[in-house]
C-alpha cells in the first residue's frame, strides 16, 4: 500500500444501470516517515501541503507542540489567535460544504451569500495577523482582538442569512422541535428547503453509533495501531465522531430522532 493511503470505487452495475456503489478508504500511513530529519520550517511547509483539509487544525497543533517543546514561545494573545483562526476555518468548512451540498440537483447556481462571508473570513485572518501567512514561522504581527470586533458581528449576521434566512430573529435559536419546524414551513432558504426535502422523503434514516468517550490513553494505544489508521474503528464497531454525536443529547436531536430516526 502507498503511503499515501488509497481509495478504493466498486460498481457494480446491470444492463446499463449501476446497482451498488461501495467505497472504502485508507488513511495516510506512516507520513511522519517525511518529516525525519527535516528542518522544522520544512516540516511546517510539508503539513501544509499533505494536510489541504484539516491544514490550520494540524499546523496550530505542530505550532504548541513546538511551544510545548520549548522551540518557540506562544503568548496567550497567540494561542487564542490561532484558537479563532481554527474556528473560523470550521465555519468555513461547514458552511461551504452546506452551501454546496444542500441544494437541489439540477441548482447549480451560486449562493452570493457564501461568496461574501468567505470574504469575511479571509478579512479577519489577515486583520488579526499582519505581514505574513499567521500559520507559517515567519515573524507577523498580531493585532489586537477589537480589530476584528466589527467583523465577527458581520460574519454572525453572514451565517445566519446563510444558514437560516431572513427569519433568522424570529424562530433562532432551535430549542425544540416546534421551533425548528416553524422555521422549515416559513423559510425559503437552501437549507429549510434541503430540510424539508430529507423530512417529506424519510432519507438518511441509517443505523448510526456513537462514539464513547475515551481517555488519552486509549486514544494514544489506538494511533499506534496500523489496522486503526487504515480504517479506524473501536471495539470492532464503526462509530460516528461528528458533530451530530456531540450533540446527540440536545433536546431537539433527541426529539428528531425520536420521530426520524438518524434522518432528519
Amino acid at each position: 500500500m502507498p503511503i499515501e493511503g488509497e481509495i478504493k470505487i466498486n460498481v457494480v452495475g446491470k444492463s446499463g444501470m449501476v446497482e451498488t456503489v461501495s467505497i472504502t478508504s485508507t488513511r495516510p500511513l506512516h507520513i511522519t516517515q517525511l518529516f525525519k530529519d527535516k528542518s522544522i520550517e520544512t516540516v511546517a511547509d510539508l503539513i501544509n501541503t499533505l494536510y489541504h483539509l484539516c491544514n490550520t487544525a494540524h499546523r496550530f497543533s505542530y505550532f504548541r507542540l513546538l511551544d510545548n517543546s520549548g522551540v518557540i514561545s506562544l503568548s496567550k494573545n497567540e494561542i487564542s489567535a490561532y484558537q479563532l483562526l481554527l474556528d473560523l476555518e470550521t465555519i468555513r468548512e461547514h458552511c461551504f460544504s452546506i452551501s454546496t451540498k444542500w441544494r437541489h440537483v439540477a441548482d447549480n447556481s451560486i449562493d452570493a451569500n457564501i461568496v461574501k462571508l468567505l470574504t469575511t473570513l479571509k478579512e479577519i485572518n489577515t486583520t488579526l495577523f499582519t505581514g505574513s501567512d499567521p500559520l507559517s514561522l515567519m515573524d507577523k504581527e498580531l493585532q489586537a482582538f477589537s480589530s476584528v470586533d466589527k467583523l465577527i458581528v458581520k460574519l454572525e449576521n453572514q451565517i445566519e442569512l446563510l444558514l437560516i434566512g431572513d427569519q433568522s430573529e424570529d424562530v433562532y435559536p432551535f430549542v425544540d422541535y416546534d421551533s425548528l419546524n416553524n422555521w422549515l414551513q416559513k423559510s425559503d432558504s437552501q437549507s429549510a428547503i434541503f430540510l424539508n426535502s430529507l423530512k417529506e422523503n424519510n432519507l438518511g434514516d441509517v443505523e448510526a453509533f456513537h462514539l464513547p468517550d475515551l481517555n488519552l490513553k486509549s486514544v494514544g494505544r489506538l494511533m499506534q495501531n496500523t489496522g486503526f489508521i487504515k480504517q479506524p474503528t473501536y471495539q470492532n464497531t464503526v462509530y460516528e465522531s461528528t458533530p451530530y454525536s456531540r450533540q446527540s443529547n440536545h433536546k431537539l436531536i433527541k426529539q428528531l430522532f425520536s420521530i426520524y430516526g438518524n434522518g432528519l
